[in-house]
């Protein structure tokens, strides 16, 4: 299992984090692992926060009326992907999710914490 102190130097934007911001996002992050085939959802079974690839990779899929998978877009190690965005497709048909294409480890994150993070620094929101 790959340790949360380590895992969060693989942020994109993990030098220009000053300490107090490392010491919240070791606070409020966890180490995730999911197999092969398995809808990417945090421990309350929601599609809400933010992540790195630490390791694997993740598809974001829809499923037509016909439940054919129709892959838009893979995510591979130290590629982020936000969980959130997936509200946008409420109100379109089709079920959008994001799947594990192989045994994946990802760095969950608190949304709110990155929110604040990205509104404080702009060369942080233009990072992810």
């Amino acid at each position: 299992m790959i340790e949360i102190n380590q895992a969060i130097k693989l942020l994109p934007f993990y030098k220009l984090l000053n300490d107090e911001y490392k010491k919240k996002f070791i606070a409020t992050s966890s180490v995730k692992k999911y197999k092969k085939d398995q809808e990417i959802l945090d421990s309350e079974g929601k599609c809400d926060k933010p992540f790195l690839v630490l390791s694997g990779s993740v598809s974001g899929l829809i499923k037509d009326e016909g439940e054919r998978q129709i892959i838009l877009f893979d995510l591979y190690t130290k590629e982020m992907g936000i969980l959130s965005a997936t509200h946008l497709f409420d109100s379109i048909s089709f079920n959008f999710r994001f799947v594990a294409n192989e045994e994946t480890y990802l760095l969950m994150m608190n949304l709110l914490l990155l929110g604040n993070l990205m509104e404080e620094n702009i060369e942080i929101k233009c990072q992810i």
